[in-house]
């Protein structure tokens, strides 16, 4: 399970942050019916756009973003022939190296 805050790599928007874990209904027409924990993300590069993926059982791929050594792996001339949203994250990485480390 990912933590609130946490920034993750989403297979529909790219890299997201973990806004919030909120509960939903499972049924719109009866808001006392049960209640499902889903995931409230945010798209770094443009915050504007956000979704909402069930905690469990989502077909949606999340995961944690890749580590600076496989983005440092990566070439141009590679980037140039992955999927953008991969690039992106390739970047995001990259640029974001030092971020731990200022906060430790």
């Amino acid at each position: 399970m990912f933590e609130k805050k946490q920034i993750i790599f989403s297979s529909t928007m790219g890299v997201v942050k973990v806004s919030d874990i909120v509960n939903l209904s499972a049924d719109k027409k009866n808001p006392l019916s049960e209640l499902i924990p889903y995931y409230f993300l945010k798209e770094v590069a443009d915050p504007t756009k956000v979704a909402y993926i069930p905690v469990a059982h989502h077909q949606v791929e999340l995961r944690e973003l890749i580590t600076v050594e496989e983005a440092k792996a990566v070439s141009e001339e590679e980037k140039k022939d992955m999927d953008p949203l991969l690039a992106a994250e390739v970047d995001y990485v990259l640029a974001h190296a030092g971020d731990k480390k200022k906060r430790s």
